[in-house]
């Protein structure tokens, strides 16, 4: 009892001393920012290590945030969503001329559900260029040097539950340190940080100082592929539909998005790669976009195999059979003419330069099998990211675009994927600037930061080797193939990076640059190519949800069957021509990103294919009965197709007692059934299971046969004939031996009675 008595004190004092501390604690953590954290912040720099996108939150938070699940703006669906953001909204014009004032605006955003209290915010900027494009990326990501204060705004406002509030900084020019000799222009990082509630938050760009001085210009050209999304596949018209003008609306979907696109890139340095499916010439086509497009000065149009078909497919498929070459020229020329013709009709009825279609736009994971056959087929130029290719020699600073493939044949066009993320709207990756991060971790940029970038990684680009007349080219990625960015194109939303009229402003504040000459394809093809040795594609690497062997015999198996019914129409074409392009569609290299989506498209080929094979067919009949040994069966020839056909309709026996004389040859209209009367000889009697068959122009069966049961009794006609011709013989005796036997009924009298008998009467 004692021991028990003793230590209930000393309970009471823990218990104490852990409610003092408790209780502490509370107000600490009530205090928003609490006394000593404040302290620490305010020590940090004003500058925080943020990126665009972050939120503007401190590296720490920045840090926290990477564990949840984010959103297209980088910010996190979770509690912290509702934190204040800071965006820088505008640097001025896209470069800073000579002379002129830096201005810069920024945002400050409250997305949370109480009010917030700004403090004040800092404009802080680098006080020298950086000396490569990876100390340029540095900074950006929140390393890469310090940043000297630039001005502040000391002003605390009160920002309401999800409003917002601008603030502005202009800075003299004679107030900066930096410089625009030839040898100090260039782009400079800018930060704007502001102070929340005790906490610090952050958004950085770049501001690009224009040389004071003509500098040799450096060729810059944009490639973006406009091809048809696998949404756009998969809703394409079926060839009924083609056949019957149905489907309008799916097609004017797609056109609507190539316009809009070649509408906004109507800008000098584009050069568009475009599937010549989506501009053939007809209803629905963007004529208007694309003769504007093709007028533009600067501008080239290129056009991709049709339906943007995966060449790399074809190839292997051909190097499994052991025919690489041959098998892949005899491949790629019925594409290379469908699109060589396509692109001489466009040139006619527009009126504009006759497109090119010897250039190919690589889709991603080329190898070296794709170029040999490329080669054999007449392909002199590709296009591919340098990450395809990187340098070999270790060499850090960037190269020509242009190279020379070790076959000598193929002249290779790399893109700079750094400049190509950034276009995309993707922070390129902490390696290398010739290189991208393709897992999407690094948050996503507005137009704004990806015009700066693209600028900046340009002029940093140009920097590191002033003196080398060299080209480069920016890349956009494929619609649902993206693989330079994490963004599809295809989806890109109004506002984003990838959104066209977006797309226009990156690419015309480029073009202006003082230090870039807008170029096209062409010209970065005739330029000198680069020395520097890069890493040589792999001999062969099939890529991710490439179309299987199997699935190409399954497209021309039923392009066959199609073939086929269009030699019975009166215009073959109608039906070939659809049906063949529908090939060409679902073999493109969109459909890699969704094989399940291209399985079920093939099905559904496939399975119109054996529809039209059946649309001409004979009807079931009862069974005919033949009593006379040549005759003509009637038969009921159905014509289920939108267009009139023209048959061969064929009996086919194997026994010898029915036999056609001859095929009969009708032209069946349109939605409707003929009857056609097949001439045959029969012999004999007996039950006769006969064949119908449907054969088209060269005697080739369509569909499969008819069974039409058929009863012959050819004898039965003579044998009525006989009995008949007895029976009237019969009654003709009858009749004879009759008369003889009853003898004469009267006598003959002589003339002069005959008178006196008349003369009796007349009197």
């Amino acid at each position: 009892m004692r021991r028990f008595t003793a230590s209930r004190p000393t309970r009471r004092t823990r218990s104490l001393t852990l409610l003092i501390l408790g209780f502490s604690m509370i107000l600490a953590c009530a205090t928003p920012g609490g006394t000593v954290q404040a302290d620490q912040r305010r020590r940090t720099p004003h500058v925080s290590a943020l990126l665009p996108g972050t939120g503007g939150q401190t590296p720490r938070a920045a840090a926290e945030r990477t564990s949840g699940t984010e959103d297209s703006a980088g910010l996190p669906q979770s509690g912290k969503a509702n934190a204040p953001r800071v965006t820088i909204t505008s640097v001025g014009d896209p470069v800073l001329k000579p002379g002129a004032d830096l201005t810069v605006t920024a945002r400050i955003s409250n997305p949370g559900k109480r009010e917030v209290t700004l403090a004040g915010a800092t404009l802080a900027g680098q006080a020298s260029v950086p000396a490569s494009r990876n100390q340029l990326l540095a900074f950006i990501r929140g390393g890469g040097g310090s940043a000297a204060t630039l001005a502040e705004d000391r002003r605390s406002q009160v920002v309401p539950p999800g409003g917002a509030v601008d603030v502005s900084f202009t800075v003299p020019r004679a107030g900066l340190a930096w410089t625009d000799t030839p040898s100090t222009w260039g782009p400079h990082g800018v930060a704007v940080s502001a102070l929340i509630d005790g906490n610090e938050y952050s958004d950085r760009s770049v501001v690009v100082v224009a040389p004071s001085s003509e500098v040799k210009r450096m060729q810059t050209s944009v490639v973006v592929p406009v091809t048809a999304s696998t949404a756009e596949l998969s809703t394409a018209r079926s060839i009924d539909q083609a056949l019957s003008r149905n489907g309008e609306n799916e097609a004017e979907e797609a056109s609507r998005r190539v316009a809009n696109t070649l509408s906004a890139l109507s800008t000098p340095g584009v050069t568009a790669f475009v599937d010549p499916l989506l501009v053939e010439s007809g209803r629905g086509a963007p004529t208007a976009a694309l003769r504007s497009f093709a007028a533009t000065a600067g501008a080239q149009l290129l056009l991709t195999p049709p339906g943007d078909g995966d060449l790399a497919a074809v190839a292997h498929a051909c190097q499994a059979a052991g025919q690489l070459t041959q098998c892949s020229a005899a491949s790629f020329a019925t594409g290379k003419a469908r699109a060589q013709s396509i692109a001489a009709k466009l040139a006619s009825e527009l009126s504009i330069p006759l497109p090119r279609t010897d250039v190919s736009l690589l889709a991603p994971g080329p190898d070296a099998t794709l170029v040999k056959a490329l080669a054999a087929s007449g392909i002199t130029g590709v296009v591919l990211p340098s990450s395809e290719m990187p340098l070999a020699d270790g060499t850090s600073s960037s190269v020509s675009a242009l190279s020379t493939l070790p076959s000598g044949k193929v002249s290779a066009v790399t893109s700079d994927t750094a400049m190509s993320a950034a276009f995309a709207g993707s922070m390129p990756s902490s390696g290398q600037a010739d290189a991208t991060q393709k897992a999407g971790s690094m948050p996503d940029m507005d137009p704004l930061h990806s015009r700066q970038l693209v600028l900046a990684l340009s002029a940093a680009t140009y920097r590191e080797r002033p003196n080398d007349a060299r080209a480069t080219v920016i890349q956009a990625d494929r619609p649902s193939l993206p693989s330079i960015s994490p963004h599809d194109p295809a989806r890109a939303k109004s506002g984003s990076p990838l959104d066209p009229s977006a797309m226009r402003g990156t690419v015309e504040a480029l073009m202006g640059a003082p230090w870039v000459e807008s170029a096209t394809i062409d010209k970065v093809l005739a330029s000198t190519p680069s020395k520097v040795k890069r890493e040589a594609l792999d001999d062969t690497s099939k890529a991710a949800g490439e179309i299987q062997p199997s699935q190409l015999g399954q497209v021309d198996s039923a392009l066959a069957r199609f073939t086929s019914i269009g030699g019975i129409t009166q215009t073959p074409e109608l039906v070939t021509t659809p049906a063949r392009d529908r090939g060409f569609q679902l073999t493109a290299n969109a459909w890699r990103s969704a094989p399940g989506a291209r399985s079920k498209a093939l099905k559904a080929y496939s399975t119109e294919a054996r529809a039209f094979g059946e649309a001409v067919s004979a009807k079931p009949s009862s069974t005919v009965n033949v009593i006379s040994q040549e005759t003509e069966i009637p038969l009921d020839i159905s014509n289920s197709l939108p267009v009139p056909v023209t048959v061969t309709v064929a009996l086919e026996t194997k026994d010898q007692r029915l036999k056609m004389t001859k095929a009969v040859t009708a032209t069946l209209s349109a939605h409707n059934t003929t009857k056609v009367r097949v001439p045959v000889k029969a012999l004999g009697s007996g039950n006769i299971t006969a064949k119908v068959r449907i054969l088209d122009g060269s005697l080739q069966p369509l569909g499969s046969p008819r069974a039409l049961e058929v009863r012959v009794r050819a004898d039965w006609e003579n044998i009525g004939t006989l009995v008949f011709c007895l029976f009237f013989f019969t009654l003709l005796i009858i009749g004879l031996v009759r008369s003889f036997r009853r003898g004469r009924r009267s006598y003959p009298i002589s003339p002069l009675e005959h008178r006196r008998k008349l003369g009796r009467h007349s009197t």
